[in-house]
């Protein structure tokens, strides 16, 4: 126990640091950037997938919750890597095109 305190005197306290759903945001800024490169509209695209066109806008929006399962169906049914959906390794978000 005294190791443990010890070791912890000099790492800083993360008290004030806030959580903010970074991923969620990121994956579904990617979605709209990959759906907009390809000129779908939110009604197609959620066609495509098989969604609600208002379960796609909250997610695009990042304000939707999904699942791993869901975000390996939607990647799948793109043809993309949920991977690169999630880091958006393939969009330029201010072009909407291919990097």
């Amino acid at each position: 126990m005294w190791l443990t305190r010890r070791i912890l005197e000099g790492v800083p306290r993360q008290e004030n640091r806030t959580f903010e759903p970074r991923l969620q945001r990121d994956f579904g800024s990617n979605l709209r950037a990959w759906r907009t490169s390809r000129g779908l509209t939110q009604e197609q695209m959620a066609e495509q997938l098989e969604l609600s066109a208002r379960y796609l806008r909250t997610l695009e929006t990042g304000a939707g919750n999904i699942t791993l399962r869901t975000m390996e169906q939607v990647a799948f049914s793109l043809g993309e890597d949920p991977i690169e959906l999630l880091a958006g390794t393939r969009w330029d978000e201010a072009t909407g095109s291919d990097r």
